[in-house]
């Protein structure tokens, strides 16, 4: 598992003022704020919140994904790219009423969490997502997501003993999901992402991800713009 592009935006920002919140950013620093983004939303080796999303329209039409089994404790479980995901689904009716997830599921919640943990001589990882979906208008073409989720990252370089943390509260709305289909067709996902190198300077960062049919999403911060390539990851300057 490589390290994460995450961890560049921390020591990049630190040098900011500290407690500066949505300032303009410089083209260096916008781009890394973006690729942290873009290395959760739509990792390179895959899974990422684009993973979650995708995952929990398949578990609540009674769908399995690949590299996910059932556990004993009711939840769905797998490993992906050194990840440890886990999924708890509550499916209703169409009245309301609690159900098993299958084709006539009419909306349902989806508890989505993963972590990873990473050490090597030269550096020690700590990443975990907790959060939840809510899924309506459910049929068997497409749905509608929305929910919320918190995210955190902290590394430790074992030379220099140096910390740095990366953490940010996502909200998702009218994410529109068409059944069979890789990314997205509408919707958006709101981020306020707090940066800290463990001195006194930190930095908060409001930013957006606009999800378009044509299978790319649109990074948006303070004064910049990136689109992001949902079917290979790869992150450019919007034009």
């Amino acid at each position: 598992m490589q390290r994460p592009a995450i961890l560049a935006i921390v020591p990049l920002l630190a040098s900011c003022a500290s407690d500066d919140s949505n300032q303009p950013l410089d083209d260096m620093e916008a781009k890394q704020v973006a690729m942290s983004i873009a290395s959760t939303l739509r990792p390179i080796a895959g899974g990422g919140e684009l993973g979650a999303m995708l995952d929990a329209s398949a578990l609540v039409r009674g769908e399995m994904p690949a590299d996910l089994a059932p556990a004993d404790d009711g939840t769905v479980r797998g490993q992906r790219a050194g990840f440890s995901f886990r999924y708890e689904l509550a499916c209703r009716d169409d009245h309301n009423v609690p159900r098993a997830c299958d084709g006539r599921t009419d909306n349902a919640d989806v508890d989505a969490t993963w972590s990873a943990v990473l050490a090597s001589s030269a550096y020690v990882m700590v990443s975990t997502r907790e959060g939840g979906f809510v899924l309506n208008d459910i049929t068997a073409e497409r749905l509608r997501l929305d929910g919320e989720s918190h995210f955190e990252y902290a590394s430790r370089v074992v030379a220099t003993d140096e910390a740095h943390t990366l953490s940010y509260d996502a909200s998702y709305r009218n994410v529109v999901i068409v059944h069979g289909e890789r990314w997205p067709r509408g919707g958006l996902v709101r981020y306020e992402l707090a940066v800290d190198d463990a001195t006194e300077r930190a930095m908060t960062i409001r930013a957006e991800a606009q999800f378009h049919a044509s299978g790319r999403a649109t990074i948006v911060l303070p004064d910049h713009a990136f689109d992001l390539d949902l079917s290979t990851g790869v992150l450019r300057a919007a034009q």
